[in-house]
């Protein structure tokens, strides 16, 4: 075998293990990014595995934490003059609340109003309705100014709603901004339907 054929072999077998060793240090870097992204993403599983545990925890309501509650619902003019004999729709939320979160919220309960009537949602809040930027008493919702429900779901400084019907069972809790992907769900159908 001559000496250019032996370099030609040399030099190709040369190339190939260059290129070879591109071809694997590239796969290890996407072997790296892929372990990465997934590490990433089982992270961020584990801090949403988290949230919804204590959001379900914050959700569940023993008869203790409802006396507040069922003192305020009952001093309601609405109480009084129908003994909540048809549920209500509670919205409850914080002063410092997103602005634009909150004018969602009563776009959704001002059309949900239009089908259940106004009179069955009630508003509870520790801001200072006329300084808001939203007043719910122009929709003719009932509002009390409160410090605090007992809920634990105030905890996640989140509006949110719920249903009580005459025997104070509270139901559906709900925080629109935490659980967007349901929004139309909860305001269209299932508390539409909850008043039928």
């Amino acid at each position: 075998m001559s000496d250019s054929k032996y370099l030609y072999l040399l030099l190709f077998a040369f190339v190939v293990l260059i290129g070879m060793n591109i071809y694997l240090l590239k796969l290890n870097s996407d072997i790296s990014s892929d372990k990465y992204n997934l590490t990433s993403q089982v992270n961020s599983y584990k801090s949403e595995t988290a949230f919804m545990r204590d959001y379900a925890i914050a959700s569940s309501i023993d008869d203790g934490d409802l006396d507040s509650l069922k003192l305020l619902l009952s001093e309601s003019a609405s109480f009084q003059e129908s003994g909540f004999e048809s549920p209500k729709v509670v919205f409850q939320y914080k002063e410092g609340a997103c602005s634009i979160c909150l004018t969602k919220i009563y776009q959704d309960l001002s059309i949900l109003s239009d089908v259940v009537g106004s009179e069955n949602i009630i508003i509870l809040t520790n801001s200072k309705v006329r300084d808001d930027i939203i007043n719910p008493e122009k929709y003719g919702f009932e509002v009390y100014q409160i410090t605090s429900s007992n809920l634990e779901l105030e905890q996640f400084n989140e509006p949110f709603l719920f249903e009580v019907n005459s025997d104070f069972e509270i139901n559906y809790l709900y925080a629109p901004e935490l659980f967007d992907e349901y929004r139309q769900y909860y305001f269209n159908d299932l508390l539409p339907k909850y008043f039928e």
